[in-house]
């Protein structure tokens, strides 16, 4: 007696190609779930940058340094952009404080003498003393914040010799 398994087989296939059609549904919806839903809670990461901080406590001609600066600034600090990402100046705050807390807040815009474009290489700030004021017992930061300005990074941190 022959038998025959022609009918079994055909249910397998169908069967077969039903579950993989349920499968990759399966992992499209899992990966666009993955994707659409975690894609607004993703933070862009800080620019990687390189900063060059010179300090200068005799000046006697701000305009060499930049043309912006008050004419009875006594000292500076020179920051500048030397190496890394470019990145958005509305972003990047100054801060300086001093050792009882902040006592100047500005964003990158502002606090640089005029620059309102994408920071690079060689663009600098001059955070500036005048009069009695010095530099030296301040602790200067660069922030940089994410669009939403709830995450943050520092990208330069510098303190004077007498800041503690």
């Amino acid at each position: 007696m022959i038998r025959s398994d022609a009918g079994e087989r055909a249910v397998s296939k169908v069967v077969g190609v039903i579950l993989m059609v349920g499968i990759v549904v399966a992992l499209a919806a899992l990966m666009s779930v993955m994707f659409l839903g975690f894609g607004d809670t993703l933070n862009d990461p800080a620019p990687m940058v390189a900063f060059d901080a010179e300090y200068h406590d005799d000046v006697e001609d701000p305009d060499t340094f930049h043309p912006d600066l008050p004419s009875n600034t006594n000292e500076v600090l020179v920051i500048t952009h030397n190496a890394g990402s470019r990145f958005d100046p509305s972003r990047a705050r100054l801060v300086i404080r001093d050792p009882t807390g902040t006592l100047y807040r500005e964003s990158w815009e502002d606090a640089s003498t005029g620059q309102d474009g994408v920071v690079g290489a060689t663009d600098a700030l001059y955070p500036h003393a005048y009069g009695s004021e010095t530099l030296s017992d301040k602790q200067i930061q660069i922030l940089w914040f994410d669009e939403d300005g709830e995450n943050g990074a520092i990208l330069l941190e510098w303190s004077g010799a007498e800041y503690e």
